[in-house]
């Protein structure tokens, strides 16, 4: 199972760029897309401003993912899968001291192998 701080990012980051792709296109409604002058810049700006947007927003999920399963991998695999806080130093299983989810070295080794071993 993916640790649900990783499933919480991917979903914010799609749905994110869902908006986006969706959202600026819209803007493009009314422009006739092969007249010359302002509205067919204002249509050009609109869809470059839109890839743009999207090629920023995949490379910081990239960059986002790499970070984590490095402060993962660098923590031994001991990191709350809910909340992302850092478990060690602490016992075998217990509570997370920011959450309160429970955990144990077994689930947080389930939870982060996959992750950590995965592309992207």
């Amino acid at each position: 199972m993916m640790p649900l701080i990783v499933i919480k990012r991917r979903n914010w980051f799609g749905w994110l760029t869902v908006i986006i792709a969706l959202g600026c296109p819209l803007l493009l409604v009314n422009v006739d897309l092969f007249s010359l002058g302002a509205q067919t810049a204002r249509a050009l700006l609109t869809l470059f401003g839109t890839l743009g947007l999207e090629v920023v927003l995949v490379t910081t999920l990239v960059i986002s993912e790499h970070r984590l399963k490095k402060s993962v991998a660098e923590a031994n695999l001991r990191i709350c899968p809910s909340c992302g806080y850092s478990l060690k130093g602490l016992d075998c299983s217990g509570n997370c001291p920011e959450c309160g989810k429970a955990f144990s070295t077994g689930s947080l080794l389930r939870d982060w192998k996959a992750f950590v071993e995965s592309a992207v």
